[in-house]
């Protein structure tokens, strides 16, 4: 007769590689028998172990060893398309260093645009302001004329003149405002 393998509880729990209270609980259950329990210990038999936990099977991996390619046809043409691919990527990253230049460009002639147009509105907002002034100027010019239209003399008081209503210095004539008139016929 060819003689049986029996395993205590600790041995049948590393042959079947599942945990002692597995297999523990395997017995108290029924599902798995055992011949005896002598001492305390249990002998279980290994056939009955591996029916109700068979064996892990190692998986089977095929390991191909692989040689270091050869250089084949192919190989000068995938060679060539790999240096015409790195050439156009080459160019692309050209493309896009331009195209950022170009954009930080732009970002600052908006801002100096910008400056200027606002530098303009206010001098246009000066304008504005001494274009509404002008008309009321004019009117003070004009009856400062009416009044002193009557002479026609000029006189002479410090190096400017006055004549006809207008006070003319340094070759700049502006309308005489009626007080300059009176101050300078009091000389």
């Amino acid at each position: 007769m060819s003689e049986q393998v029996i395993f205590s509880l600790g041995q049948a729990a590393k042959a079947a590689e599942v945990s002692k209270g597995t297999i523990s609980k395997a017995l108290a259950s029924g599902r798995m028998s055992y011949r005896s329990k002598e001492n305390g210990q249990y002998q279980i038999d290994a056939a009955e172990l591996f029916r109700v936990f068979p064996k892990k099977q190692p998986e089977a991996v095929d390991i191909e060893r692989l040689e270091t390619p050869k250089e084949t046809d192919e190989t000068p043409v995938l060679r060539a398309r790999l240096e015409a691919m790195e050439a156009r990527l080459a160019d692309k990253d050209n493309v896009v260093e331009d195209l950022r230049r170009r954009l930080d460009s732009e970002g600052e002639e908006q801002r100096r645009l910008t400056a200027i147009l606002t530098d303009q509105s206010t001098k246009a907002a000066a304008a504005t302001t001494a274009a509404a002034i002008a008309p009321r100027m004019d009117e003070e010019a004009e009856k400062g004329r009416r009044r002193c239209s009557g002479g026609g003399t000029a006189r002479s008081s410090g190096g400017a003149s006055v004549a006809s209503g207008a006070y003319v210095s340094s070759g700049v004539s502006s309308p005489v405002s009626p007080a300059v008139l009176s101050s300078s016929s009091a000389d």
